[in-house]
């Protein structure tokens, strides 16, 4: 029996709750009280899982993080389940010289595109939507992303699989006028529910009423209609 205990406790995929992460700079998320519990921010390299509908703000919320450091390095996103708002890409910080999009037929080049991009040592972030996603191909991206110090940040709306290898899973969910974020698994730390983080990420009409006033103000001949 010990030796069988010794032998799973060596097996790749367990990990205790309290085991100390590897030493990996952190990237912030600009949320605080966010950043206070998941040690500082998102980890650098390693595999992070996000849960998420899509169009919350599940991006937002993370672009601090995404826009942190390295900023030589591509920043790649896979599979998104659009095409990438690129007003939105540039207003946010993002450059658009190592601003990559990957649009693969299937689930399953968009897993073999992410584990290229993480080996390929260039990558300061690999942004990956897929549906499925097995605990062994979690280890290999999660191997790919710490060898070779990149964060692989894993989107999922359907289909979940509980325990995949990863070192943070998110849970993110509509609230109010922002998200609650649940801090499902965290290595080196404690899971944490509900989290409110005000978030604005819905386009208003200031910018078109900013506009119509100033052609009010240089076109005398406008009138307003009722």
């Amino acid at each position: 029996m010990v030796e069988s205990l010794s032998t799973l406790e060596k097996h790749p995929l367990i990990w205790r709750g309290t085991q100390t992460p590897s030493a990996v700079s952190r990237l912030p998320t600009g949320h605080a009280i966010l950043d206070k519990h998941i040690l500082g921010g998102l980890p650098s390299a390693g595999l992070v899982r996000v849960q998420a509908h899509v169009g919350v703000g599940e991006l937002s919320l993370l672009k601090g993080a995404l826009l942190s450091g390295r900023r030589h390095k591509l920043r790649v996103f896979i599979n998104a389940p659009g095409d990438l708002h690129a007003p939105w890409l540039h207003h946010s910080g993002f450059d658009d010289t190592t601003t990559l999009q990957v649009t693969p037929a299937s689930d399953e080049e968009a897993l073999w595109s992410a584990e290229q991009c993480l080996k390929s040592g260039v990558c300061h972030s690999v942004i990956l939507w897929v549906s499925d996603l097995q605990a062994r191909q979690a280890r290999r991206l999660q191997i790919a992303a710490s060898d070779n110090d990149c964060l692989c940040l894993l989107y999922q709306h359907r289909n979940i699989v509980s325990g995949l290898p990863v070192v943070l899973d998110l849970k993110v969910n509509p609230h109010g006028q922002g998200l609650c974020v649940d801090i499902v698994k965290i290595q080196g730390g404690k899971p944490v529910d509900n989290l409110y983080l005000p978030l604005s990420h819905t386009p208003d009409n200031s910018v078109i009423l900013r506009l119509t006033r100033h052609a009010h103000q240089h076109s005398p001949h406008l009138s307003s209609v009722s």
